[in-house]
Order: C-alpha cells, then sequence, then structure tokens
C-alpha cells in the first residue's frame, strides 16, 4: 500500500513537472515588456510610474546593502531624479541582456546582466551587475515584488 501511494505521488508530481516553470511565451512577452517599462521609468527616476509597477511589500537589495523597503527606495529614486536634474548623474549608457524569465503562474522571476556607464559627480563610472527579480501579477498588472543584484566589477 506505501508503494502504491509513493507511485502515485511520483508519477502526479512527474504529470505536472512539464506545467511547473514552463515559459508561457505570451507571459513571458508580457512580463518582458512590464521590465522594459521599469527600466525606463528608473533610468528617468520616474517616481510616480515606478511606485505604480511595485507591490507593496516590495524588498530590494544590494550585494553591499541591507534590505530597503518600497518607501525607502522610493526615497533613494527621488534622491536619483534630484542627481539627474542638476546633472550630478549622467547615465550614457545602461543595457539589460542575457535575460531569462522563467513563469510559474502568476508569478515570475527574471535574471539578467546589467551594464552601466556615464558619470557621478563628474567622474566616470561602469557598472556591471546580475540581477534577480521576482515579479506577481496583482490586479492583471505585472509588479515588481523582489529585487537583489551582485556587482560583477
Amino acid at each position: 500500500m506505501k508503494t502504491n501511494f509513493l507511485l502515485v505521488a511520483l508519477l502526479s508530481v512527474l504529470a505536472f513537472a512539464p506545467v511547473m516553470g514552463q515559459d508561457d511565451s505570451k507571459t513571458a512577452e508580457e512580463v518582458k515588456k512590464a521590465v522594459e517599462q521599469f527600466n525606463k521609468a528608473f533610468l528617468e527616476a520616474d517616481v510616480v510610474s515606478l511606485a505604480g509597477m511595485l507591490t507593496e511589500q516590495y524588498i530590494h537589495s544590494n550585494s553591499g546593502s541591507a534590505v530597503i523597503n518600497k518607501i525607502n527606495w522610493l526615497k533613494y529614486i527621488k534622491s536619483r531624479r534630484r542627481q539627474l536634474d542638476r546633472k550630478i548623474l549622467k547615465v550614457k549608457d545602461y543595457k539589460m541582456r542575457d535575460v531569462v524569465i522563467k513563469v510559474y503562474g502568476n508569478t515570475a522571476v527574471v535574471n539578467a546582466l546589467i551594464t552601466s556607464s556615464g558619470t557621478l559627480k563628474r567622474k566616470p563610472f561602469l557598472s556591471a551587475i546580475r540581477c534577480t527579480h521576482v515579479w506577481v501579477k496583482e490586479g492583471g498588472v505585472w509588479k515588481r515584488a523582489a529585487f537583489h543584484d551582485s556587482k560583477l566589477k
């Protein structure tokens, strides 16, 4: 009896394995568009747009910082906006590539390489990070729920 139960459990897992984690191309495309819109708003430091693209319980972490919540991340974006307006920060190039999107129902995991260059306080910078985002679909809209990055150089 125990063997039959284990066999049924194993077959159930195997039956659903192709569905779990499978990329639904239409959904993955929706997520990709949401990520692109997010990146555009980030480059422009558009606080209003970004606020609507984050879940209320958003968490954000970088390789060298503590975890911050939505409110504190948006404060950072406001500061970034001031830097852009005052020409303290100038972004010359910002690219996301090697994008991998895995869809799990109303959740998606996005991994990518982001490179950027420009000047900060008149000093040139060049950045390369590997990042992972978690996106969730809330009320028919894809929102970023979590983010983490690690510097590559």
